[in-house]
């Protein structure tokens, strides 16, 4: 696919394009950082065909919680976790009280923006639960707002609705920058855009393709305790990625290679 992954210093891992390195050494460009969930990523590895990025962090947090008892009282209900994902005691009541450990498997989809204008409209609502969800740099205060980062949010949510078109022409990317918002144009400046965002209810982001070309979203997450290397890599694919192969105790589980839902046991 022409991408490598690297992991950085912040615990994340940066998806690099090295077809746009040159023989003079220039630096290749980076399409997206997949973030943490936990703790620093320490391991990570691409699928055959460069859809999917595998992550693993070393076990975090242990977390209680609560489970209802089952309908026939008789404890906990079927599960279909493989053993050792957790174990449960009864409690008061009749509840489950379940010992449930950090996911910190990550299954990510590497998702390309295909080729479109360079500029594109994004139209937003605010709902009054939701942030406008992104990191923005002022740059000159001439330049536009420069997207440095898309958190959960409005324009995740968007970018969400994007990917499910099949054609991602209008995600919002790190790099891209905001040149008009509703009617404020960038020729009156970063801050009357950014006042603009702050004040209306309705957007209409205007938007300037950066240099960014894929993000990364979430598909699966499971639980791997420490990895040695004949448990590594965890998750396998066949070579045309329709099916996806998982190692768990006793079983393998066969799952389909584009959603990572079980299919069945062996």
């Amino acid at each position: 696919s022409g991408c490598v992954a690297v992991l950085l210093q912040s615990g994340a891992v940066g998806i690099w394009d090295l077809t746009t390195a040159s023989i003079d050494g220039k630096t290749p460009t980076t399409a997206c950082e997949v973030p943490p969930q936990s703790g620093p990523i320490t391991r990570c590895y691409f699928s055959p065909s460069g859809s999917f990025l595998v992550t693993w962090e070393p076990l975090g947090t242990i977390h209680r919680v609560e489970r209802p008892p089952a309908p026939n009282g008789q404890g906990a209900a079927n599960s279909d976790k493989p053993p050792g994902d957790g174990a449960a005691s009864a409690g008061a009541g009749g509840a489950m009280m379940a010992i449930t450990r950090a996911e910190n498997l990550s299954v990510w989809a590497v998702i390309r923006r295909t080729p479109g204008p360079a500029d594109f409209l994004v139209l937003v609502k605010r709902d009054g639960k939701l942030k406008l969800g992104v990191n923005v740099d002022h740059l000159d205060g001439r330049s536009g707002l420069l997207i440095r980062r898309v958190d959960p949010g409005l324009v995740d949510s968007h970018n969400r609705e994007v990917r499910s078109t099949g054609e991602p022409t209008q995600l919002v990317l790190p790099g891209d920058r905001v040149i008009a918002v509703n009617g404020v144009e960038v020729s009156a400046g970063a801050q009357a855009m950014a006042e603009e965002i702050q004040r209306a209810q309705e957007l209409r982001l205007r938007i300037r393709r950066g240099p960014g070309w894929a993000t990364a979203a979430a598909v699966a997450r499971f639980f791997a305790p420490q990895i040695s290397p004949l448990r590594w890599p965890s998750v396998q694919w066949s070579t045309d990625e329709q099916y996806a192969f998982r190692a768990v105790s006793n079983e393998i589980q066969v799952l389909d290679g584009r959603t990572l839902k079980q299919l069945r046991r062996i």
